[in-house]
């Protein structure tokens, strides 16, 4: 394999947004008449599209236009200011940068993603921030065909960092290879059974997984 390209999932990989998202989840629901879902519900659902992960949380049978209000109020309420960047990102970025070419492919509408990405000064190291428009999201692997079609790079001469097993999934699909990585220590098995090569504990340990494939 000639590795030409490293594309990356955004929240819960190279950033720990939790605490903004599970705010804006609550900010939602209640907005929307609904209990505040619990924290740990939230966090398993993190990646998913935002219509999945709401009726996962409050309901299967909630109507497209309630949804639609909950997508809404969810967007008009994130924010970034407790959200950081894992340990040793900008630190693997570096030492990938180099040698391959560098990209985001997220849930995230694109626009949403590029606010969050230059918020948190990450623009700088990718050559594209993809989010999901307009087309199936992951465990599809539309968004990483995008973000490579982008690149010109074909998915076999790419890989795929993530921390979900939709990410894992979607790059499988895509015949990209499929990388988990667990920050949190509990999701090793669930990456594995995904169809994750390895499963890295952090982003410290990509560098040297990647040597080699160049």
């Amino acid at each position: 394999m000639s590795l030409r390209a490293v594309l990356f999932d955004l929240d819960g990989t190279l950033i720990d947004s939790h605490d903004d998202i599970l705010a804006a989840v609550a900010a939602a629901a209640l907005e929307n008449g609904f209990e505040a879902p619990a924290a740990q519900a939230v966090r398993e659902l993190v990646g998913l599209p935002l219509a999945l992960m709401f009726r996962t949380l409050l309901g299967q049978e909630l109507s497209d236009a309630a949804v639609a209000s909950l997508a809404s109020s969810y967007r008009s309420h994130f924010g970034t200011s407790r959200t950081r960047v894992f340990a040793g990102v900008h630190q693997a970025i570096a030492a990938i940068a180099p040698h391959a070419l560098l990209g985001i492919a997220t849930t995230k509408r694109t626009s949403h993603a590029e606010s969050v990405v230059t918020a948190l000064s990450l623009q700088a190291h990718f050559h594209v921030v993809q989010g999901t428009d307009d087309f199936p999201a992951k465990p599809a692997p539309d968004v990483l065909l995008h973000a490579l079609a982008r690149l010109e790079v074909p998915p076999e001469q790419a890989a795929y960092v993530g921390d979900g097993p939709w990410d894992m999934k979607a790059a499988r699909a895509g015949r990209l290879l499929a990388i988990g990585v667990d920050h949190a220590g509990d999701r090793r098995g669930e990456l594995l059974a995904a169809g994750a090569l390895r499963v890295l504990r952090a982003m410290d340990d990509l560098p040297p997984l990647l040597d080699g494939l160049y």
